[in-house]
């Protein structure tokens, strides 16, 4: 292969590269967008239960308390992923994964919370996260987050 045919095939996998990467873009964007506004609509919907992260107060043992509990598996797209792994080189507060676990925690609480309407709760007390990475060092950043607490049928 001469140096010609080698340029044009370098540059034309470099070019497939930025075109996947341009895509990854676009369509992450589009569908953070999307769940962002969703995630606000049904926020609204369930503004009226209260959760809170004490105890609940004593003198609840007589009422209907139940455990509920939320839980996601979100991933990360292609260009969060890739600008993640260049920032992560140096180290330091990555900021483009902190939006896909910001949605994540309020997805996982959402869910909680709509199992607890489900149930007639109208305060949900002692409520936790916890996160869990799933995926090996060369996966993509996927992460479980779960949500849970205590439900009080009012």
């Amino acid at each position: 292969m001469d140096m010609g045919n080698q340029f044009m095939f370098v540059a034309g996998q470099l070019s497939i590269g930025l075109a996947l990467l341009a895509v990854a873009f676009a369509a992450g964007r589009l569908l953070d967008r999307r769940h962002l506004r969703l995630l606000a609509e049904r926020e609204t919907l369930y503004a009226h239960i209260g959760c809170h992260q004490i105890r609940p107060p004593d003198g609840t043992g007589g009422q209907d308390v139940f455990l509920v509990a939320g839980s996601v598996v979100m991933g990360c797209d292609y260009f969060k992923l890739y600008v993640g792994r260049i920032f992560n080189l140096v180290g330091g507060n990555i900021d483009i994964f902190e939006g896909v676990l910001q949605r994540a925690r309020r997805e996982a609480q959402l869910r909680m919370i709509e199992q607890a309407a489900a149930y007639g709760a109208g305060t949900i007390w002692n409520t936790r996260f916890e996160t869990a990475s799933i995926g090996g060092p060369r996966g993509g950043l996927t992460v479980e987050v779960l949500c849970y607490g205590t439900a009080i049928r009012d």
